[in-house]
């Protein structure tokens, strides 16, 4: 349920059921539809002692992408990174990732795992997170200091925040008194002790939905992207400048950076200056009108929409480009675009 939250929740103000005004939660696309799907018996662990087979958990995955689903996140894994690799689910997840949308394949993301006191091994990210074809998430803290627990290793891809001491991380609890927020133990705010929230979400199973959700803003802007260039976007799009220093991307600890959902979807928005979700002739007058004109209607939110031209700049080249591309030569933008001012 938390985790779903973080990709699709959707802020209410009601007070129904004794929710506070100040309660609820905007996930990172809360237009996204959810498809659930239960992969593990009530214990909740992928143990055979407990009845859960790598096959149960590959039939999960292979009804999700055979039955629509365009973007798998997997905030679950093996708790012993030297778990041995099951055929079954390495097909499964591989043939997601590949045919999956109509062939242009699902990204399939995965929390790279938390480390236990009985698999201390930090070097590992966990399976199947560290398939070559899953694209693997670790958690940072508000400062950008990797979370102790946060699994890495050679195959992480970027990391993205999850709750401590310092920072809260909210999403949804099952509803009314079924889950771990009750008015018996809650840790939400005074002010906001709604039982249907989850007010501390924590582990690399917080994080993972956060790529998630914006990997579903990627496709919401382009459903034809593939899964390959999804993956390819959020690793160029991410933030390596932290809080304490710049790291170079496929950083063991912090792989490509920290995940920005606002430069991913800039990367791709490129020449759309008026912002309608379309380039057209009305974005050729909007950026002459900025240009040369009144000049009083900039590029919104972010002046970098009308760089069609991918020069981290806004200019009379942006135009010339635009035009020759919808109505010369009709050749494609430079894009996704990584050239970023800040």
């Amino acid at each position: 349920m938390s985790t779903a939250g973080i990709v699709a929740a959707s802020h209410t103000t009601d007070i129904a059921g004794g929710a506070q005004t100040s309660s609820g939660v905007i996930s990172m696309d809360a237009h996204v539809l959810v498809m659930p799907i239960k992969i593990f018996n009530d214990e909740a662990s992928p143990n055979h002692n407990i009845g859960v087979f790598a096959s149960d958990l590959a039939a999960g995955v292979t009804y999700a992408w055979t039955h629509g689903a365009d973007i798998l996140s997997n905030s679950w894994g093996y708790p012993d990174p030297r778990e041995p690799q099951y055929p079954v689910l390495n097909d499964a997840l591989e043939r997601a990732a590949l045919f999956g949308r109509g062939g242009r394949g699902c990204p399939v993301i995965f929390s790279s795992g938390n480390t236990t006191m009985f698999y201390s091994n930090p070097n590992g990210v966990g399976y199947p997170a560290k398939l070559p074809y899953c694209f693997t998430v670790g958690a940072i803290g508000l400062d950008d200091y990797r979370r102790s627990y946060s699994r890495y290793g050679p195959e992480l891809d970027l990391v993205a925040p999850s709750d401590d001491n310092s920072i809260a991380v909210w999403s949804l609890d099952q509803m009314d008194y079924w889950g771990g927020n009750t008015i018996f133990f809650s840790d939400c705010p005074p002010s906001a002790n709604d039982v249907d929230y989850d007010c501390h979400f924590s582990g690399t199973s917080a994080a993972c939905p956060l790529v998630s959700g914006t990997a579903a803003l990627l496709l919401s802007k382009d459903p034809t992207l593939s899964a390959q260039a999804v993956y390819y976007i959020l690793r160029n799009s991410a933030d390596t400048s932290l809080g304490w220093g710049d790291i170079t991307p496929g950083n063991w600890e912090y792989g490509y950076g920290r995940l920005d959902a606002f430069r991913a979807v800039l990367s791709i928005s490129r020449g759309d200056a008026d912002n309608n979700g379309s380039v057209s002739v009305g974005d050729v007058t909007f950026l002459i009108d900025y240009l040369f004109m009144s000049g009083l209607y900039p590029p919104w939110p972010d002046l970098l929409l009308g760089d069609a031209d991918c020069d981290a700049d806004v200019s009379i080249g942006d135009v010339t480009l635009l035009i020759d591309h919808l109505f010369i030569t009709q050749g494609p933008l430079p894009l996704p675009c990584f050239a970023y001012n800040d």
